[in-house]
């Protein structure tokens, strides 16, 4: 009888010990699992994180695209007008208009001859979107060349001419050109990105001209 007993004893001992067991097992797995409720809250933080840092990424891509456009007009209208200095600067007989000797300081305008160094005409000039220079008789226009990049769209260029019609004073020209880097041509510019730009230059006159 007392060895049944202990036997019962045992068994329920054991069961009770398995059931044990059972419940912590099952309380451990609940503590290392995620619910429902976290998993959604994670994956919308994580969701929140990617956007901000693709936001800021994108916004630097576009800056270093304007940067880029912004350094190449530079670039090409400095070439340019230091182009245009040169010449006209030893250059002579200053055409404000292109057509007579005369001044402009007052009511500029787009168009410019003059006399280069060795004596041929010289033409400079405004002309869809561009900077243009015409020689040889050849009409500043559609048949002259371009001298600014297909990058750089030109909507302004005065030329203030002053000191041509004067005597015992040097002509000099103020050069004054604005546009903006084409969103069109520009490599991965965008509208929103397109640069505005406004350069000038002062020319005076080296050769003597004094009457």
């Amino acid at each position: 009888m007392n060895q049944e007993s202990g036997i019962k004893t045992k068994i329920m001992t054991k069961s009770g010990e398995a059931a044990r067991d059972s419940l912590f097992l099952i309380r451990d797995s609940t503590q290392k699992g995620f619910t429902l409720v976290e998993m959604i809250v994670s994956i919308a933080l994580f969701s929140f994180v990617m956007l901000a840092t693709t936001t800021v990424l994108l916004s630097v891509v576009d800056a270093n695209h304007k940067a880029q456009g912004l350094k190449t007009a530079m670039n090409n209208l400095s070439l340019t007008l230091e182009s245009m200095a040169r010449n006209l600067r030893t250059g002579s007989d200053y055409q404000c208009g292109g057509v007579g000797r005369s001044d402009c300081s007052g009511s500029p305008s787009n168009v410019i001859a003059f006399k280069d160094q060795t004596g041929d005409t010289v033409t400079y000039c405004f002309y869809d979107g561009a900077i243009r220079i015409a020689k040889q008789g050849i009409a500043c226009g559609a048949a002259s060349d371009p001298m600014t990049a297909p990058e750089i769209v030109i909507d302004r260029l005065d030329f203030y001419v002053d000191g041509v019609s004067a005597t015992n004073q040097q002509p000099r020209v103020l050069i004054v050109a604005g546009g903006a880097v084409s969103s069109l041509t520009a490599a991965g510019a965008k509208a929103r990105t397109a640069s505005r730009f406004d350069i000038q230059t002062f020319v005076s006159q080296r050769v003597p001209d004094v009457r």
